[in-house]
């Protein structure tokens, strides 16, 4: 019973698991952020957040990072925000750049998409995100 279940979870595990890129091995890091930067620089100010996921592509990526592969949810991060004038944001976080080499994507390795009241009003660096808020 127990080989069955061992098997039963290898198989389960190793199934499903595509690459949304053109060829047939995973991506790695950096290829990763390559084709993130490329898709960010097609977002524009007034688009909705479902305009944008459609841009970026699915929500779930297998990437290896150098040692073993890794699963990352795209965005990176995302957060809601009721801002002091009342209007919502939301920040949307996607990996840009490796800066350390530690298989964490911390703010300072993200590009975020800022959505106020549903419509995309600009595309920043990460960690430019609470400064930006603050005008709000």
């Amino acid at each position: 019973m127990t080989r069955f279940l061992c098997f039963a979870a290898v198989a389960c595990l190793s199934s499903g698991c595509s690459s949304p890129y053109e060829s047939t091995q995973q991506p790695d890091v950096y290829e990763v952020c390559q084709a993130e930067q490329a898709k960010l620089d097609k977002i524009r100010v007034g688009m909705t957040e479902a305009a944008v996921a459609e841009i970026m592509g699915p929500a779930y990526l297998r990437i290896f990072n150098g040692e073993r592969y890794e699963h990352e949810s795209r965005p990176h991060r995302r957060e809601e925000r009721k801002l002091r004038n009342g209007w919502t944001a939301v920040v949307l976080y996607y990996r840009a750049r490796v800066l350390h080499h530690d298989s964490v994507c911390s703010t300072d390795e993200t590009e975020a998409v800022l959505l106020i009241n549903g419509k995309v009003d600009t595309v920043i660096h990460g960690d430019a995100v609470e400064a930006f808020l603050s005008k709000f």
